[in-house]
């Protein structure tokens, strides 16, 4: 009786495996790393753009405490609203640069006290503003 030949694995079909396995995980990985570098710029480009508006917020706001101050000296040396608002007028937008896109535009419209402690001016509007349209790069980076 003759023996049947059992068709056997290759010895190098394992190594070959192995070898598949590590191309398989080195490729992956260097995926991971490009992807968390990419996140880490966008991110960082995020974080210095509210920066930038938080630092313009801030400057709005000290142009209303001194808006505040000259309507509060205009108030007192006014004996009627008429005579208020002929000092006064009836309202003024202030403008803050944001970058060379945006401003944050703040729009106010100045009111007349009628008790002690009323505001002197109501924030219509407190918006960004695009100035201009960016050049945008749409290039594609394949290879880092």
């Amino acid at each position: 009786m003759k023996r049947k030949q059992v068709p056997g694995v290759n010895i190098g079909s394992s190594t070959m495996l192995l070898i598949f396995v590590i191309i398989s995980l080195v490729s992956f990985s260097v995926l991971s790393l490009s992807s968390a570098i990419t996140d880490k710029k966008f991110t960082e480009n995020i974080r210095q753009k509210n920066i930038t508006y938080y630092n313009a917020c801030n400057l709005a706001e000290e142009q209303l405490g001194e808006l505040d101050v000259r309507l509060a000296r205009a108030y007192a040396t006014s004996d009627s609203m008429n005579a208020y608002f002929d000092t006064v007028t009836k309202g003024t937008t202030i403008t803050v640069p944001i970058s060379d896109y945006q401003n944050l535009q703040v729009e106010v419209e100045f009111l007349y006290p009628q008790e002690e402690g009323d505001s002197y001016y109501r924030i219509t509007s407190y918006s960004l503003v695009n100035i201009s349209t960016p050049e945008l790069d749409e290039s594609l980076i394949l290879i880092h």
